[in-house]
């Protein structure tokens, strides 16, 4: 049987690279964010087509941590850069 998982691998990426002391992987954290503004899109759109108020409901839950955990990221990419 699956195991169930707390985070989505996207999540667990996004927190290894922001962990990350000296900014050497800031172009793996830019590409990562611009995955997650991607997902962020496509979820949206799939809260507009979505019927279904259940699961339309489950999408909006998604696509507020994808965008909370992406500003986040985007917050600590602009603290790497000020230390450039």
């Amino acid at each position: 049987m699956a195991k169930d998982k707390k985070r989505p691998d996207w999540l667990e990426k996004l927190k290894k690279l922001m962990k990350d002391p000296d900014g050497s992987d800031k172009k793996k954290l830019k590409k990562t964010l611009a995955e997650l503004k991607q997902k962020s899109n496509d979820l949206k759109d799939q809260i507009d087509q979505e019927k279904d108020a259940g699961h339309r409901a489950e999408l909006k839950e998604k696509w507020a941590l994808v965008n909370k955990h992406r500003k986040k990221g985007i917050r600590r990419l602009e603290e790497l850069n000020k230390k450039d």
